[in-house]
């Protein structure tokens, strides 16, 4: 990321995030992770018909250190590590569930930033997402999914950063972010590799347009 400044994080001239920016990010985060967490223990049971899986799967963790049934391991170690924290299974998983949902906006409104100008736009559509009946099915099923969406939103996000800025770390932190989606929902990974392509193969074709263009008005 070329350069920080002391009132925020810089991702270039129009997605430049400020302190204002920040606290808008903080605001719709919290309010999603107060949602979800209200949402999620209105039963004492993990909802869907996954969420005894989820539990089996923690409860060998804790046992043998390894997964019963083979799968992306990561949730579900990040299930176990929340729910060694607060020495209940149960708990672990919803909360994990809980603070997917709201880091998924974090990323989301970095990339409406870049793409479009000012604080409303990020702001509602980030909101948007956090409070969408889609997201909201991935809180009570897809659980893998959900936690996977954080990390694909960040992949997109330090890719279209990379691009823009030809910095090599960005794209090494999106790379990075890529693997932890591979490493938590098979589905996830394949929907951010195949965005990161799209994204890539239409912004080649635009600068080879773009390029042509400028030859031809020489």
């Amino acid at each position: 990321m070329p350069g920080r400044q002391a009132s925020g994080m810089d991702l270039g001239e129009q997605g430049r995030l400020d302190v204002l920016d920040l606290v808008i990010m903080a605001a719709v985060s919290a309010s999603a992770l107060a949602f979800y967490l209200a949402f999620l223990s209105k039963s004492p049971l993990v909802y869907g018909v996954d969420g005894p899986y989820y539990l089996v799967q923690v409860r060998q963790i804790e046992r043998t250190g390894t997964l019963k049934y083979g799968d992306p391991p990561l949730a579900f170690y990040v299930f176990y590590a929340l729910s060694a924290l607060l020495g209940d299974r149960v708990m672990g998983v919803k909360i994990g569930t809980a603070l997917s949902a709201a880091l998924v906006v974090l990323p989301a409104y970095c990339l409406l930033k870049l793409e479009l100008k000012g604080r409303l736009p990020p702001a509602l559509g980030s909101l948007a997402l956090a409070f969408s009946p889609h997201l909201l099915r991935l809180s009570c099923d897809f659980l893998k999914n959900l936690m996977g969406s954080v990390f694909l939103m960040a992949a997109l996000c330090f890719f279209v950063l990379s691009t823009r800025s030809g910095d090599v770390r960005m794209a090494l932190i999106s790379t990075a972010f890529l693997l932890l989606s591979e490493l938590t929902h098979s589905l996830a990974f394949a929907v951010a590799l195949a965005l990161l392509l799209l994204y890539g193969t239409i912004k080649a074709i635009l600068e080879r347009e773009r390029a042509l263009l400028i030859v031809k008005l020489m």
